[in-house]
C-alpha cells in the first residue's frame, strides 16, 4: 500500500498542472464555458434557465460547453456565471482550451 502512494501521489502532482492549464481559468462570457452539473440535474436546463444556450453538438454525462444566449444585453452577459451556479452548477470555467481540443467553436 506504501508503494501505491508513493507512486500515486507525484504522478497526480505531474499530471494535475496540464489538467488545470486546460480546464482552469476565470470564466469569460464571450466564449464557451465549460459547466459541470450534478448527476441528477439536466445541464441543458441549467444552461437554459441562467440565460444561456448550449454550444457543441456532443454533451458530456456532467459537463456541457455553454455561452450567453443571442441577444442578451449587458447586464445579463457579465451576470450569467452567477446565474448558472444559482441554478445548480458545480463549477464553470473558461472552456476555451477544452473546446479548441473537442472541436467546438
Amino acid at each position: 500500500m506504501v508503494r501505491l502512494i508513493l507512486f500515486a501521489f507525484p504522478l497526480l502532482a505531474v499530471l494535475s498542472g496540464p489538467v488545470a492549464a486546460v480546464v482552469g481559468g476565470t470564466p469569460r462570457t464571450d466564449s464557451p464555458m465549460l459547466v459541470i452539473v450534478p448527476p441528477w440535474l439536466d445541464a441543458a436546463s441549467v444552461v437554459d434557465g441562467a440565460g444561456g444556450r448550449l454550444v457543441g453538438p456532443v454533451r458530456a454525462p456532467l459537463a456541457v460547453f455553454a455561452t450567453v444566449a443571442d441577444g442578451a444585453g449587458h447586464a445579463a452577459t457579465s451576470d450569467f456565471v452567477r446565474r448558472v451556479r444559482d441554478e445548480g452548477a458545480w463549477w464553470v470555467t473558461d472552456g476555451t482550451a477544452l473546446a479548441a481540443i473537442c472541436g467546438v467553436g
